[in-house]
């Protein structure tokens, strides 16, 4: 649900008229409606977290939520004011560019290194925390076992590793 909350509201951000080759929420229904639809999500994915009564998972899944921002004002944010700083633009081609997939002429070290962390932000976040939870959910609770903390841990890079190569291709 948080991920499809992360859609309506990315598709309004994006100003996209389609999604999937097909009408985008915003495009068949207006932006009010899609971003009311994805705040609803929300709103019920928190209520389902609640129920579930586990306090690891409840932050897990709150703090992808606070990730997706972060992921998409990164992308909006324009290059040389990352930090807050309104610092030199010397070079923001290149770094906005990196919010995109770079191409071969554009690698370098900044640019991947914002690649990534964008991409952390807007879909390996989902995917490292929601596998994590998962995991705990499981039954991997026992406060100080290292089995436990090592599985919640492989999941995690696991989710990490899968969402970041999902962007990258």
């Amino acid at each position: 649900m948080i991920h499809v909350a992360s859609l309506l509201h990315d598709d309004v951000l994006d100003g996209a008229a389609t999604r999937r080759s097909a009408p985008s929420a915003p495009a068949a229904f207006g932006n009010k409606l899609s971003i009311l639809g994805g705040d609803f999500l929300l709103g019920r994915t928190s209520a389902a977290l609640s129920r579930l009564g586990d306090h690891e998972v409840v932050e897990l899944m709150s703090t992808i939520i606070a990730n997706l921002i972060e992921g998409e004002i990164m992308q909006m944010r324009p290059a040389g004011l990352e930090h807050g700083s309104e610092a030199n633009n010397a070079g923001s081609s290149s770094v906005a560019k990196s919010l995109e997939r770079p191409g071969p002429s554009e690698f370098s070290h900044e640019v991947w290194t914002t690649y990534i962390r964008k991409s952390y932000f807007k879909s390996a976040s989902l995917m490292a925390k929601s596998a994590r939870a998962s995991v705990v959910l499981g039954g991997a609770t026992t406060p100080g076992n290292s089995v436990d903390e090592k599985l919640k841990d492989v999941a995690y890079a696991y989710g990490r590793n899968t969402g970041i190569a999902f962007q990258v291709s």
